[in-house]
């Protein structure tokens, strides 16, 4: 939903796949940032960015990736995928990306649901 941090079946999948490539490249380090979409204060999407990103990084934590390798960053509403104010645009924007911090991985995710 537009202010939920739950993470959903789909992307529980996805992070799963990615947990199992990334439990035993402790080299590897990520930036898990959290976004929101423009809806509400911009404070408040900062902090909803954030709460994003902890719940991508806690379930990754499970899975046995090491918390001391994922870095959160939150940019609440401030870095759309997609412009405008639809509800397809919106939903597209409360997301949750990775970008590699330090190391050497392959890792792509197709077809990744975002956190909704």
């Amino acid at each position: 939903g537009v202010d939920s941090a739950e993470l959903t079946n789909d992307s529980r999948t996805a992070l799963s796949e990615a947990a199992s490539k990334l439990a035993d490249k402790t080299t590897v380090h990520l930036y898990v940032e959290g976004h929101a979409d423009s809806a509400g204060e911009t404070e408040y999407n900062m902090t909803l960015g954030e709460k994003r990103a902890k719940a991508v990084s806690t379930y990754l934590e499970k899975l046995g990736v090491g918390g001391d390798r994922l870095h959160i960053v939150s940019y609440g509403e401030e870095v759309p995928i997609a412009q405008g104010e639809t509800k397809s645009a919106m939903a597209a924007n409360r997301r949750v990306d990775f970008k590699l911090m330090r190391g050497d991985i392959e890792l792509v995710l197709e077809d990744s649901a975002p956190i909704q």
